[in-house]
C-alpha cells in the first residue's frame, strides 16, 4: 500500500501508441474549409455534374452562410484537398446519427478519376477525428456524375442499393446509387491499398 499521500504509480502497458494524424500525403493536403472559401466552392460547384450532388445553391454569400451552419453539427468537417497551392477538392460531413455512429459524407473533385488518394486522405481523417462506424452517401445515377461512384468504390465503399426514382432532375426521374463505407472496410481497403493510412 502507498503511502498516505503519495501518489501511487501506475503499472506499465504494452499498448501501441495511436496513430498519428496524416494530412499530407504524395503533395496532397488537406487543410480546413472556413466560409471566407465560399467563391472556390462556387466555381467547384459549377462544374461537371456537382450540381446534382450537392444541392445547394451557387451564389457565395448562401454558400458561405451554408459553411457557417455546417460547421455547428456534430462531426463536422470540411476538408479543402489542395495540390500545387490549388483547391482540386472539397468534402463535407452531415447528418450524423451519434447514436448509430454514422455520418453522410459528400465530396467534390475537378477531376475525379485522378482523385482516389485525397478522397482516401479525407476519409481517414475522419475515421481518426470521429468514433465513427460507418459514412455513407447517395449519388444520382447519371452520366455526369456516375465517375464518383467509380471513385467512391475504389477507396472501399460498397453499393448498398438502388432508390429507385428517388432524384428528380430536369423533369426527369432518376434512381439513386446509395454507398457505405465501414470502418473497418476502411482499415481493410488501407491494409491492401495504401498502408500510410491505416488507422491501426
Amino acid at each position: 500500500m502507498a503511502p498516505a499521500g503519495s501518489v501511487p504509480h501506475l503499472p506499465q502497458t504494452d499498448a501501441p501508441n495511436p496513430t498519428p494524424a496524416i494530412v499530407e500525403l504524395d503533395g496532397w493536403r488537406l487543410e480546413p474549409f472556413t466560409p471566407n472559401e465560399a467563391p472556390l466552392l462556387s466555381q467547384l460547384l459549377q462544374q461537371r455534374g456537382h450540381r446534382y450532388l450537392l444541392e445547394v445553391p451557387t451564389d457565395e454569400a448562401t454558400i458561405k452562410l451554408l459553411l457557417s451552419e455546417v460547421g455547428k453539427h456534430a462531426w463536422a468537417m470540411s476538408g479543402a484537398l489542395i495540390r500545387d497551392d490549388e483547391l482540386v477538392g472539397f468534402g463535407a460531413t452531415a447528418l450524423p446519427n451519434l447514436r448509430a455512429l454514422h455520418a453522410s459524407v459528400t465530396a467534390l473533385f475537378v477531376d475525379p478519376a485522378s482523385a482516389r488518394t485525397p478522397l482516401a486522405l479525407y476519409l481517414r481523417h475522419l475515421f481518426w477525428s470521429f468514433p465513427l462506424h460507418r459514412l455513407h452517401t447517395q449519388i444520382p445515377d447519371l452520366d455526369l456524375t456516375r465517375e464518383y461512384v467509380d471513385l467512391l468504390t475504389s477507396v472501399g465503399f460498397r453499393v448498398e442499393g438502388r432508390l429507385v426514382d428517388h432524384a428528380h432532375i430536369g423533369g426527369q426521374s432518376f434512381d439513386v446509387i446509395a454507398l457505405g463505407l465501414l470502418r473497418s472496410d476502411f482499415e481493410a481497403w488501407c491494409d491492401a491499398d495504401e498502408p500510410r493510412l491505416g488507422l491501426r
